[in-house]
């Protein structure tokens, strides 16, 4: 009976000690699992930051060039228009020199002297 209960005493130490060294594993793992967790977060919200910084450049490089054809657009129906006016000059100075085009660029046949383009975007 006394080496059965020194078996046991003893059985009972071993499984404390296993006991204790598994429960340091434990915590070593567990704290190297959340540092990497943590680490892993800051890269998360590292790459989200830039992710939202490229972002807004981008709008407001978009943005700019927006606004660079809207006044590219209005530069060119400013041209048009102009052009449109350097037509009626010279229809109404034809007119009055008598003079008729040769037919490609009659005004009469719907063409004109000078050609307009729109260019829309």
């Amino acid at each position: 009976m006394r080496e059965h209960c020194v078996r046991l005493i003893k059985s009972e130490n071993e499984l404390k000690n296993n006991l204790a060294e598994e429960a340091t594993k434990y915590e070593e793992l567990k704290e190297t699992a959340d540092s990497q967790l943590n680490q892993a977060n800051l890269e998360i919200q590292k790459i989200k930051k830039e992710h939202e910084e490229n972002t807004l450049g981008l709008k407001y490089r978009l943005k700019m060039k927006e606004t660079q054809i809207q006044t590219l657009n209005l530069t060119i129906q400013g041209k048009d228009k102009e052009i449109d006016e350097l037509n009626k000059m010279v229809e109404e100075l034809m007119e009055k020199n008598g003079i008729s085009g040769d037919g490609r660029d009659d005004p009469e046949d719907g063409g004109s002297m000078l050609s307009t383009s729109s260019y829309e975007w």
